[in-house]
């Protein structure tokens, strides 16, 4: 940044939108040659979606793919006992890094509903819905298209749902007590407490 020539940049020429491109072009060739853009796979992609998984843990998960490999190639009872052993540890390092994570953002996080449910969400793996407007509703055969018949047809439909289920449940004749079972014989009774019976010990 500093070897470039900024002043011989921006006058170079004295429409702004010129000095612009070429401003811009030196801040993208610059980028290009210290940042350039990597495309990861798959894997990594998935690995930076999980913050518990840290630098130590990936060179473990290395370690574990290289000792899985060996074991496949080699079919060797020695290099699979290592591969389980190795396994296990990893898997139990994850979730207690995990845990760890979800805790402390939790922790941080606590005053915040919003960022409370994104990391609920994010917990169990619930991925959040595009909520998206219908253009139209089949009712009794009919199609509806006009907006404001289509919010009455929705009003209707959740304002009888109720009524509609309780139509479906079948009568009983039977008192509800009859499902109670007789009362117990041995019961007690508190005697009504005051704060000055409280404090005498009485």
């Amino acid at each position: 940044m500093r070897s470039v020539d900024w002043g011989g940049v921006l006058h170079a020429d004295p429409d702004p939108n010129v000095m612009f491109d070429s401003f811009y072009t030196r801040i993208s060739d610059i980028i290009d040659v210290h940042i350039p853009l990597i495309q990861l796979s798959k894997g990594e992609l998935r690995m930076k979606s999980k913050p518990w998984i840290t630098t130590a843990l990936r060179v473990s998960i290395h370690i574990r793919n290289k000792l899985f490999k060996k074991y496949v190639s080699a079919n060797s009872v020695y290099y699979h006992t290592r591969f389980k052993l190795y396994r296990n540890k990893i898997n139990q390092l994850l979730k207690v890094s995990q845990s760890n994570n979800y805790n402390n953002y939790f922790h941080v996080n606590m005053s915040d509903s919003k960022k409370v449910w994104k990391g609920i969400r994010h917990l169990v793996n619930l991925k959040s819905k595009s909520g998206s407007t219908p253009t139209k509703l089949l009712v009794d055969d009919v199609e509806i298209t006009d907006p404001k018949s289509m919010a009455d047809a929705f009003n209707n439909f959740f304002a009888n749902t109720g009524y509609n289920l309780t139509k479906n449940i079948p009568s009983v004749n039977k008192s509800p007590l009859q499902y109670l079972t007789a009362p117990s014989q041995n019961s007690f009774f508190l005697f009504p407490t005051t704060n000055k019976l409280c404090a005498t010990g009485n």
